[in-house]
């Protein structure tokens, strides 16, 4: 028998250090800090270089909105879901703290931990 190989899906990131406002600044960091305190690998896409626009185009077209930050879940099998900005990821964290039996009676709550729950490990470091 195989030992079944545990895959995980993977964040990606649209930021932008180019030409951004002080709340997608502040956003964009919330989001890096918050994926690095849980121990998350996350792929990250400086959306101002000219080599990342066929990739934020790609992105854009997923999510129909033109802004940073952006995440989206690239999952095992290779499709990707739009997760959103960082104010649905906020609520998402909000929504962790519903009682579960509510969760349980309404399914279509997003919360963090469920829509993050198969989230690729960053290796610990080593210092």
């Amino acid at each position: 028998k195989n030992p079944k190989i545990q895959m995980s899906d993977t964040i990606i990131l649209l930021a932008t250090n180019i030409t951004c406002t002080t709340k997608q600044e502040t956003d964009q960091r919330r989001i890096r800090d918050l994926f690095k305190g849980k121990g998350f690998d996350f792929e990250e896409i400086e959306c101002g270089l000219p080599e990342n626009i066929e990739k934020r185009e790609f992105f854009f077209e997923i999510s129909k909105q033109r802004v940073y930050p952006q995440v989206f879940i690239k999952k095992d099998g290779g499709e990707f879901v739009d997760v959103g900005s960082w104010t649905e990821i906020q609520a998402m964290l909000d929504s962790d703290d519903i009682p579960s039996e509510i969760l349980e009676q309404n399914p279509s709550i997003k919360t963090f931990s469920k829509v993050f729950q198969n989230m690729k490990k960053s290796e610990p470091s080593q210092n």
